[in-house]
């Protein structure tokens, strides 16, 4: 059985640095200091939750949970909003290739796990990076699934 949702307001404004966002976890939460979001916000850390509002327009909207990590914007009832469009991450100063190297070589990972932070796909819902933002599982690069598979052989893995 699915758990009701109950409001947590965030407010997104766009600023000339970016998205500042005004949230703190309302008073009026059934689940109060073990509310699942508040402990995502905690993790997360409020200086990187603008982020989330990334390619929105300006406006109140509704944190909800998504997939075991994530958070996202969801309706009056819980359900979740539209993806906003896509923003481009790639750092242009760095090519792809050694970014991928660098990446692998901190954390493995799974092969096929996502190409921004290496969580699987069926748990990763949305996350957030420095190198990337928010964003949803994105697909390894094929340099990044043979360096994956290399460190998995490797007898320092």
């Amino acid at each position: 059985m699915a758990r009701p949702h109950h409001a947590h307001p965030y407010t997104v404004t766009t600023t000339p640095e970016g998205h500042e966002c005004d949230w703190t976890h309302p008073s009026t939460c059934p689940d109060g200091q073990a509310c699942d979001i508040l402990r995502r916000t905690h993790r997360m850390g409020i200086e990187n939750m603008g982020e989330l509002g990334t390619n929105r327009p300006d406006g109140t909207y509704n944190l909800g949970m998504f997939g075991f990590h994530g958070l996202e914007f969801v309706d009056n009832d819980g359900r979740p909003l539209p993806e906003a469009p896509p923003a481009t991450h790639t750092p242009a100063s760095e090519p792809q290739e050694q970014l991928d190297t660098a990446k692998e070589a901190a954390e493995p990972g799974n092969p096929n796990s996502c190409h921004w932070c290496s969580i699987d796909q069926r748990t990763h819902g949305r996350q957030y990076t420095e190198e990337a933002g928010w964003h949803s599982y994105v697909p390894p690069t094929s340099a990044q699934i043979k360096s994956r598979m290399l460190a998995r052989r490797s007898p320092t893995a």
